[in-house]
């Protein structure tokens, strides 16, 4: 099963509205290489508080 890393920024917390699309990360075929791709790009926004990145 291929894994992608998703999303982007949103107009505000409640996560509801897209505001921008970030680039989609993947295929990965291995769980762990998904992980490793959504934690470098969550750090790379950690000081934003509007942007989230999840795994699917």
């Amino acid at each position: 099963m291929p894994y992608y890393v998703i999303d982007g920024r949103y107009a505000d917390t409640t996560f509801r509205t897209l505001i921008d699309l970030a680039p989609v990360l993947g295929p990965f075929a291995i769980h762990d290489e998904v992980l490793g791709a959504w934690r470098e790009r969550a750090r790379a926004t950690i000081d934003y508080a509007t942007v989230r990145y999840q795994i699917t």
